[in-house]
């Protein structure tokens, strides 16, 4: 039998749902390359300042200080921190007013625009600075923001964004504890396991080969879920990750060990990580691939913190999710607390 791995025996999408969270997020065109979270990290100044050596080396793939133009023009702290413009650092230009009043094209220092060489290299760009000015009578937009049909190849590159938020960073190891726990949640949602059976019997196309050779050696896809479970739970033993009581705490799962939304605490069901949500009459979106099942950050993701670690992780409705935003579950239920108590005088 061919080696298990956290996504054996799930369906196509339960599997893009784990590998999904491997991979930071679109946002500012600079950041927008979605890339793997192991990968370089682009921090703000105010965040770089506040942390320690020891953090800032967690960051093996990079990192790339970014710096308003007033902070690095208007900043006697500035060589304090180790900060070497197209080195270390870059100057982001993201209104008219900085780009007349500090355009780098004054500056006379050969100073570059910045360009991706390598993505998976933590020194693998070059340059000075990058421009992101769209509300102008001149735009001015640096080729490592443009994106779709405007994506420009530079030296032999494609510049699409220059690296992850550095709030979405995780490293490899810590990834592979999430894609565990999150693969153990899954096998705690009530009736899971009957759902892999009949849609591997409906629908074996859903399913990888590997999955479909490993159930025949094991004499049936019963046997071969039961496989993938014992191989969850086991893994999860060895990396001190299926302690009930701490995802219990975190509202991951309820008293009885079955995986709950961890803002509205109510049973998931099999069904509701597969299915699309329901769309507004007059604003469907051709193509829509989001399920009712979303991703929760128990403690949201800030600058200059691990968040997205085991342990700080859970499935819920995608409303749920979206009701949180930003914040963490606890702030969540207090400003809730708030809306409800208003509205009840």
């Amino acid at each position: 039998m061919a080696k298990l791995n956290y996504y054996s025996g799930f369906t196509s999408g339960l599997r893009e749902k784990l590998t999904k969270t491997r991979f930071g997020r679109l946002g500012d065109p600079l950041y927008n390359r979605r890339n793997i979270r192991t990968s370089r990290v682009l921090m703000k100044y105010s965040t770089y300042v506040k942390l320690g050596k020891e953090d800032l080396a967690k960051y093996s793939g990079g990192l790339i200080v970014i710096l308003k133009p007033k902070e690095y023009f208007e900043n006697p702290d500035l060589s304090k921190y180790d900060l070497e413009l197209g080195r270390t650092c870059i100057i982001y230009y993201t209104n008219d007013e900085d780009w007349k009043k500090y355009n780098p094209k004054d500056q006379s220092k050969g100073w570059e625009d910045v360009i991706e060489l390598d993505t998976d290299i933590p020194d693998g760009w070059k340059g000075h600075y990058a421009v992101n000015i769209r509300n102008s009578g001149e735009p001015e937009i640096s080729d490592i923001c443009l994106s779709g049909k405007h994506t420009v190849i530079r030296e032999g590159k494609k510049q699409a964004g220059l690296g992850n938020y550095d709030f979405d960073f995780a490293s490899e190891d810590e990834m592979n504890n999430v894609c565990y726990q999150l693969a153990y949640l899954i096998w705690q949602v009530p009736d899971i396991k009957e759902f892999m059976i009949n849609n591997f019997n409906s629908n074996v196309k859903d399913f990888e080969d590997v999955d479909i050779n490993n159930s025949e050696k094991l004499g049936g896809i019963k046997n071969y879920i039961e496989a993938c479970i014992s191989n969850v739970e086991d893994e999860c033993k060895a990396r001190n990750l299926n302690n009930n009581k701490i995802l219990k705490e975190i509202r991951a799962m309820d008293k009885d060990g079955n995986t709950v939304c961890p803002l509205c605490l109510e049973k998931l069901t099999p069904t509701l990580f597969v299915t699309t949500i329901e769309q507004d009459e007059g604003r469907e979106v051709e193509g829509n691939t989001i399920t009712e099942i979303s991703l929760f950050h128990i403690k949201g993701l800030k600058s200059g913190e691990f968040n997205h670690a085991a342990f700080n992780l859970g499935w819920g409705h995608h409303n749920c999710n979206t009701i949180q935003g930003n914040k963490s579950i606890d702030e969540t239920i207090i400003s809730l607390k708030k809306i409800i108590a208003n509205n009840s005088n």
